[in-house]
């Protein structure tokens, strides 16, 4: 279980009546002496492989739910102008990068397919992921362009919207991220990987948010109700927190291991 927090350290035998001080005017509940430990000692009620293997299922489903949901649309319109590039876009990069996400530290899989393999699988996904994306970027940017020389007059502005605009970065972030990998199998080093894991998710946050506006655009609204938009909407926010939680977890503890302990020695003794 997690201790969030504890003050049973050796040594440590205080009471909560000596932690407030003494006053006069105490009631007689509050003069009892009740040992410091047992007024603030507290446990999570679930440890964290339980509630990171929770977190994981809940993404699966959710992420699995939204490329199928998202794809049958598309392919009932026969991938025909923005649904081409809807296709492609949601299953590179929310299927493909939330999944290289998720196996990239589940446990059964490890023991499946060892540390390599388990390794190769995340880089295959985050390849796929970027291979694909930039198809479906390609794909309507091309639209676009043929609209213009077809009429010159025509008002198309590409990259203006927020949901183009977070895209664009997340690809940015995604072709550092893919760099930054790929060099990590020939030249392994802690700095290296503390800078993949961060390109990596600011990359995912930032397609994550893209796919998030892209629920605001004419072709979600035409092809969808506001009841299932919304639906949408709460499934890719949820599942951006299950994703992320774990990845960020081991980024957090990275960064600060690289702190030198006497930053903390410095803020123990001002406190």
């Amino acid at each position: 279980m997690w201790e969030a927090f504890s003050s049973n350290r050796e040594g440590d035998n205080g009471t909560l009546e000596e932690a407030l001080g003494e006053t006069g005017n105490s009631s007689a509940n509050c003069s009892q002496n009740i040992p410091i430990t047992q007024a603030i000692e507290f446990y999570w009620p679930i440890s964290p492989h339980t509630y990171f293997g929770v977190c994981t299922v809940i993404s699966h489903v959710l992420v699995t739910g939204i490329t199928i949901g998202i794809s049958r649309k598309c392919f009932e319109m026969k991938l025909a102008k923005t649904a081409e590039h809807a296709f492609y876009c949601t299953l590179a990069f929310v299927f493909c990068i939330t999944e290289a996400l998720l196996l990239r530290n589940s446990l059964i899989l490890k023991k499946l397919l060892s540390r390599l393999g388990q390794d190769m699988l995340h880089s295959a996904l985050g390849l796929l992921a970027f291979a694909i994306g930039i198809v479906g970027v390609g794909v309507k940017t091309w639209q676009k362009r043929k609209v213009l020389r077809e009429n010159e007059k025509a008002s198309v502005r590409h990259f203006h919207s927020m949901h183009a605009r977070f895209g664009l970065f997340g690809c940015i972030f995604l072709l550092l991220t893919t760099i930054s990998g790929l060099t990590l199998y020939f030249w392994p080093g802690r700095m290296l990987n503390i800078g993949h894991r961060t390109v990596a998710l600011l990359s995912f946050l930032l397609l994550m948010i893209s796919q998030m506006y892209s629920y605001n655009t004419g072709f979600a609204r035409r092809n969808w109700t506001e009841k299932t938009v919304r639906r949408y909407k709460l499934a890719t926010f949820i599942v951006i927190i299950t994703s992320i939680n774990f990845e960020l977890r081991h980024w957090v503890v990275d960064v600060v291991a690289l702190i030198p302990k006497e930053f903390f020695d410095k803020i123990l003794l001002k406190t």
